[in-house]
């Protein structure tokens, strides 16, 4: 199996929600486990702002967010 497709399987399998959000807390990856536990399908959020962040907490999680991508400990 190449390492794509092994790293594929594993984000399927996985029984953990693995969700992976862009620079700007969009989302780019939604497993089968983060639609169990939080009950949206990945057709719903791919693409779209993260939905478990409510409105009101965007600017800090947009600043939290940069400061990971910088490196920066939280």
């Amino acid at each position: 199996m190449e390492a794509s497709q092994t790293l594929e399987a594993f984000v399927e399998a996985s029984p953990a929600a693995l969700v992976c959000v862009d620079s700007v807390g969009i989302v780019t990856l939604w497993n089968p486990a983060a639609e169990r536990i939080f009950g949206w399908s990945a057709g719903e959020v791919l693409g779209k702002p993260l939905p478990t962040v409510p409105e009101r907490d965007w600017e800090q999680f947009r600043e939290v967010n940069a400061s990971v991508l910088r490196g920066e400990t939280i």
